[in-house]
């Protein structure tokens, strides 16, 4: 069965299992559905209603400003995109990115993505799903389970970043949150905590001026349980730095092909290898 474009003002749309759909599919304030098994030839676009689709449907780019995005199993999809929703990427779905403004981000496990993006949301990532690309959030942890994969650099301002044996190819940064690699993690690139003075916000004051500076509490960085960081680890402060500091810890059975560098106020526990050299960084 095969239909043509379709665009609602603000009713919903439903796409029957196994329908060929030829054009976009556009609601301005509906929900779209659609079965199992169909096929879009074109984008689905809803401004302010949910998104839903079956397993193995294939549609170009999904984009929904005021509502959540949730893609079946083993589906084949362009750009997803959400102002304001969550996006989740059914098991072996593959997708060209995933992006949202204010919503989290969940990866199926065996999928396959470009860059993930989220200001203002966690992103998880399954089992041997794979990222090809960045996985960014400012507001949100991100977590990687059993066999994923990143390629490129993940990082966040305000969350933390939990590696459980899966793989980031281009390194970690963060702010605030904790780093940790267990079961067998691995990084290709270095790990990075580093505040600055220009990291620090005014307080105490209207709009800020003349009060006393209040800082980010910066994170954890922990290696453990035969992980591997092959680069460096970093972990420096500004010299007024006053908040609790943090620690890193090399396990007994984890290795660092690289160097440390750490702030020298900082609890540093290296029980494994580090075949690189030790720095202790005054401010």
């Amino acid at each position: 069965m095969a239909t043509s474009s379709l665009a609602a003002s603000n009713e919903s749309i439903s796409i029957p299992p196994g329908a060929t759909h030829e054009g976009n599919l556009e609601t301005r304030n509906g929900a779209i559905r659609v079965g199992d098994e169909a096929v879009i030839e074109g984008s689905l676009d809803s401004r302010n209603g949910h998104i839903t689709t079956g397993k193995s449907v294939t549609a170009s780019d999904v984009y929904s400003r005021n509502g959540s995005i949730v893609l079946g199993e083993n589906g084949q999809y362009g750009r997803v995109e959400s102002r304001n929703g969550q996006i989740k990427l059914g098991d072996g779905t593959t997708a060209d990115a995933l992006e949202t403004r204010n919503g989290s981000i969940v990866v199926g496990s065996r999928a396959r993505t470009g860059k993930l993006l989220s200001r203002n949301g966690g992103i998880n990532v399954a089992s041997e799903a794979v990222v090809e690309g960045t996985a960014e959030t400012r507001n949100g942890g991100i977590s990687l389970e059993k066999g994923s994969r990143v390629t490129g650099r993940i990082a966040t301002r305000n969350g933390r970043v939990k590696l459980s044996g899966a793989t980031a190819e281009e390194g970690i940064q963060t702010l605030t949150g904790d780093i940790l690699l267990e079961a067998g993690s691995r990084s290709g690139g270095d790990l990075v905590i580093e505040i600055k003075k220009n990291d620090a916000g005014s307080g105490g004051s209207f709009f800020g001026l003349g009060g006393s500076k209040t800082w980010p509490e910066a994170g954890d960085i922990r290696v453990l349980d035969g992980s591997e960081v092959d680069g460096d680890i970093v972990l420096v402060l500004d010299a007024d730095y006053d908040e609790a500091m943090p620690t890193v810890e090399i396990g007994s059975d984890a290795v660092v092909t690289g160097n440390l560098r750490i702030d020298s106020r900082v609890e540093l526990i290296v029980a494994g290898t580090v075949n690189g050299e030790v720095e202790r960084v005054t401010p």
